[in-house]
């Protein structure tokens, strides 16, 4: 069970009064819960900092183990770095909705601290355009970026096992996603709707893609789904591209998902991924066409760019280059 919360607002309301007379910058915190020595209740306050121009508010809970979820914000910063420590508790999680709605911040930056990014976290926060997620975090909530418009790029850290209920829901910017090779799920309607998405590599780990997934991604040309997908529910890829093309293996759930909805459907049966010159031999050459790629002295197609992406993390870059040497040199 989660401890009590304690109002601030009159505290703060009498820190920005004082505030007014001087110009001199103010820290308070609100004191400790009368009788927690005699009660063993647990502190759970907000941390106030005010000047004369500026309040900002980051109410959290203290948790049973002693750290701290921050629980709602109020403040107007459009670079928003979320303290790692609150009134001496570490901060482990960001609560539900504790920033619906914050129309200010255009970044965010969650400390390492940080393992849970709780339902809604930062839901219908229109004006975010960069997120940097701690490389701890275990654990996205349902609906955590939903209608987060302006967001362009994610990279989910290694450690999350599944995206759930419309995560990135309506994220209409969203450009680049990178869903590592811990993810064994992909829910309902977890990308619908991010019309700007152009290309998913869904990772050997996931399993599971469900119903509604990636709808509405009018953008979407092409997705590489491994043969450890068991699993499309229906609707996942409706109304994406009219030219979207699905790249997989013969007698797979994806062939057959694209069979049945009338996509294009190539199969990589015969292809080497990194072979990327098409002659049929893993070799220097295909490393050295990422290496060109990547300096804009060459193009590759569409197809090349799925075998191009040797480590399957969804992008093209130095580092599929670098695992096709090092396969190289340890075979």
């Amino acid at each position: 069970m989660r401890n009590f919360k304690k109002t601030m607002s009159v505290l703060l309301a009498a820190i920005m009064a004082f505030s007014a007379f001087s110009a001199v910058p103010i820290t308070a915190s609100a004191a400790e819960v009368d009788g927690k020595a005699e009660t063993g209740a647990a502190q759970q306050v907000a941390t106030v900092s005010a000047t004369q121009d500026e309040a900002t508010v980051f109410r959290y809970e203290v948790l049973e183990d002693g750290t701290a979820e921050i629980t709602g914000y109020n403040g107007d910063e459009s670079e928003l770095v979320i303290p790692s420590e609150i009134d001496g508790y570490k901060v482990t999680e960001i609560g539900f909705y504790a920033f619906y709605n914050c129309e200010s911040i255009s970044q965010v930056k969650i400390p390492e601290s940080v393992t849970i990014i709780g339902i809604g976290a930062f839901s219908h926060c229109s004006n975010i355009t960069d997120i940097t997620i701690s490389k701890n975090v275990n654990m996205i909530g349902d609906f955590a970026f939903d209608s987060c418009s302006n967001l362009k790029k994610v990279e989910i850290p290694y450690g999350v096992t599944g995206i759930n209920y419309s995560t990135f829901y309506n994220c209409s910017s969203l450009k680049n996603i990178i869903i590592p090779n811990s993810v064994t799920y992909i829910t309902t309607s977890a990308f619908q709707k991010c019309s700007n998405l152009t290309s998913v590599t869904i990772p050997e780990s996931v399993n599971k893609i469900s119903m509604m997934a990636f709808a509405d991604c009018s953008s979407l040309t092409e997705i590489r789904i491994p043969k450890s997908v068991t699993e499309i529910g229906i609707l996942a890829f409706s109304n994406c591209n009219d030219n979207i093309t699905i790249y997989g293996y013969t007698n797979t759930v994806a062939e057959k998902y694209a069979i049945d909805n009338n996509i294009n459907f190539i199969s990589l049966d015969e292809k080497t991924i990194g072979n990327i010159n098409g002659d049929g031999t893993l070799s220097v050459a295909d490393a050295t066409a990422i290496q060109k790629y990547l300096a804009t002295i060459t193009e590759l197609t569409p197809e090349q760019l799925v075998l191009a992406d040797y480590n399957g993390d969804g992008v093209v870059n130095v580092n599929d280059a670098t695992a096709i040497q090092r396969e190289l040199v340890n075979s």
